[in-house]
């Protein structure tokens, strides 16, 4: 699957024909255009936040504190492991002295933002522990400081407040909220809410807390002991059991809760205190801890703990995980002194263990631990693929790695369910120019790779990747369509794949690499224009073939359906793209495809084309 492209120069009124040739050789590059839309991510409050990958505590360079602290750490140390992996917020302490922060601004060096923490609230006398004059005093203060401000993504107003024990709690942290803002009116605030409160669960209870904060979060932990509310067993009468995850399981029904309440949503939302407002989003916490009633995750947990939010709560702005050092208690088990996280980052030795899901593990066991396994395997959790600025592009993008077996050949299936799809309501009629784009390849001789875009669940166009004898080969497929959108319809597009006949037990992939611990891009964007602006498209479905290619001379694809007129409105330059499944029955024969163009002052050169491209391999064949 091959794709030609460059841009041409057009002066006014100039007319051209834009027509596909084929030649013995090879295929054609795109010339690539800057995205100008927000990404499909869930973005949180702004794009310029990005989707939180959030932890709490330190990793292992952590430094003594030395008189100035941050977690118990020296001001700036204990997160270059966490930002080798990819976290971009971390919590932190609002230390200041003669108003510096100097927390947050060894955070900001970093490239950090942290959730300050601003004292807890006391379910006993249903009040803040931190008064309303040092919270003022530290909201002001760090407001002073250019740099330390910058580095605030949110106040953690107080943690795991009550209901059942203060049922004013909602309002009190409303009215906290209020005060945020009045003393600096760009800042959030935040909190996190637990699953249970004492006989409190579901989704009316999640309400209850709907418009209180800026960002709240939830705790949804789905590991703990058989027997974890005896608090009177000793730490090794602890009995383990599986993990509530998967189908019908913690997180996908909390998330069920979370969302049903509309924290998550665009819309307008039942406010905790009866009138209407906006929707308030949400961080989705993760368990990586052990005290007496919880017990430790293992890899695989994590693993399908991100995998079970990236199903279930697609409306989330992120994630958090509890805790990268949690030191817990008696019951933290001494193995992994209460370091989960860090010690398997920073001390493990090779972890080969499989991921039993369809997100690869590491091709090479290394010394992944619990969340460099969860970000190396569930990358697509973390958009660290590259954010496009706001107008009207839209992407979705992952740097996971995927795997598909045993596939009939026939049945499309989706990617990526909750990454890889874009969902939108144009305003008016528009056209779209669609395109997916992913590094396809097989680990069993003979099957082929094939890609599509799909339209409110129907298969909108499709390109084959592969050769007959490649394995281990990967090949950067590319698929694009034009579609025209009906204003006030709900469009949803997505990425799907199969392979080209019965599997077996064979399997196909997408995403190579990796580079840097991170696959290869696998991108999904629809870019919108007006209806009547200057996009003109040609394509056909016929199988077309080329036999006797002297392997000079550029023969017409077909020119009657494949070949586009355009007359330039305006001096100014055309992005011109073509697109083809290429293949041989011949060992040896590659296949060129180029893109010709004739009018005024083209050819550039007789008999040739203005971009071509070649595909094939030596001894590649069907």
């Amino acid at each position: 699957m091959n794709h030609a492209g460059r841009p041409a120069r057009l002066p006014r009124g100039f007319a051209v024909a834009v027509t596909a040739l084929v030649a013995f050789a090879a295929l054609v590059g795109y010339s690539d255009i800057a995205l100008k839309g927000p990404a499909h991510i869930p973005v949180l409050l702004d794009s310029a936040n990005g989707f939180v990958r959030g932890t709490y505590g330190r990793d292992t360079s952590c430094l003594p504190p030395a008189g100035s602290d941050d977690n118990g750490c020296h001001w700036g140390t204990g997160v270059s492991t966490m930002i080798a992996d990819g976290f971009n917020v971390v919590q932190t302490d609002p230390y200041i002295f003669a108003g510096h922060d100097g927390a947050l601004d060894a955070l900001a060096a970093e490239g950090l933002k942290g959730i300050v923490y601003m004292g807890g609230w006391d379910n006993s006398s249903c009040t803040f522990t931190m008064s309303n004059t040092a919270f003022d005093s530290i909201v002001n203060g760090i407001k002073g400081d250019a740099v330390a401000r910058s580095a605030v993504y949110a106040y953690y107003i107080a943690d795991e407040p009550h209901v059942s024990a203060c049922p004013g709690a909602p309002a009190a942290f409303a009215a906290r909220t209020a005060r945020l803002h009045t003393d600096d009116s760009t800042q959030k605030s935040f909190t996190v809410i637990q699953d249970y409160d004492n006989g409190l669960f579901g989704q009316s209870y999640y309400a209850k807390w709907m418009g209180t904060v800026d960002v709240i979060g939830f705790d949804v932990y789905p590991c703990n002991f058989s027997n974890g509310a005896d608090f009177n067993l000793s730490p090794t009468s602890k009995t383990r059991q599986a993990c509530d995850l998967g189908s019908g399981g913690k997180v996908q029904t909390d998330a069920g809760y979370i969302q049903g309440a509309g924290f998550g949503s665009a819309g307008t939302c039942m406010l905790y205190n009866g009138s209407t407002g906006a929707c308030t989003p949400y961080l989705a916490l993760m368990q990586d801890f052990q005290d007496c009633y919880y017990e430790l995750p293992a890899n695989s947990d994590l693993r399908n703990q991100a995998t079970d939010w990236a199903t279930y709560g697609t409306k989330k702005s992120g994630i958090v995980i509890f805790s990268w050092n949690f030191y817990g208690n008696l019951c933290t088990p001494p193995s992994k002194p209460a370091i989960s996280i860090g010690v398997q980052l920073d001390n493990c030795a090779s972890d080969p263990t499989t991921n039993p899901t369809d997100i690869m593990p590491p091709s090479t066991p290394d010394c992944f631990g619990n969340t460099a396994e969860l970000l190396y395997d569930n990358t697509h959790l973390f958009d660290l693929c590259p954010v496009p600025t706001p107008t009207d592009v839209y992407t979705a993008c992952s740097l996971a790695q995927y795997r598909l077996a045993g596939s009939d050949g026939a049945t499309w299936q989706m990617l990526d369910p909750a990454q890889l799809k874009i969902e939108f309501t144009p305003g008016s009629d528009v056209r779209a120019i669609v395109s997916g784009n992913a590094d396809l390849w097989t680990a069993t001789a003979g099957l082929n790779q094939d890609l599509a875009i799909a339209v409110n669940g129907s298969v909108a166009a499709w390109k084959e990747s592969g050769g007959f004898a490649g394995t281990f080969s990967p090949n950067a497929a590319f698929v694009q369509t034009v579609y025209n959108l009906t204003g006030g319809v709900d469009y949803t597009f997505d990425l799907r794949w199969k392979t080209n006949k019965p599997a077996g037990p064979g399997a196909i992939f997408a995403g190579a690499g990796p580079i840097g611990g991170k696959f290869s891009p696998t991108r999904l964007t629809v870019e919108l224009v007006a209806t009547a602006a200057s996009v003109a498209t040609a394509a056909s479905t016929s199988q077309y073939p080329l036999a006797g290619s002297d392997g000079a001379t550029w023969q017409a694809m077909d020119s009657t359906n494949l070949s586009v007129p355009f007359n330039a409105p305006a001096n100014g330059s055309l992005v011109v793209g073509g697109n083809v499944d290429l293949f041989t029955g011949k060992s040896g024969l590659n296949q060129d495809v180029g893109i010709a163009v004739t009018g005024a002052g083209y050819p550039t050169t007789a008999g040739q084309p203005e971009a071509w491209k070649e595909s094939g391999g030596y001894a590649g064949t069907f």
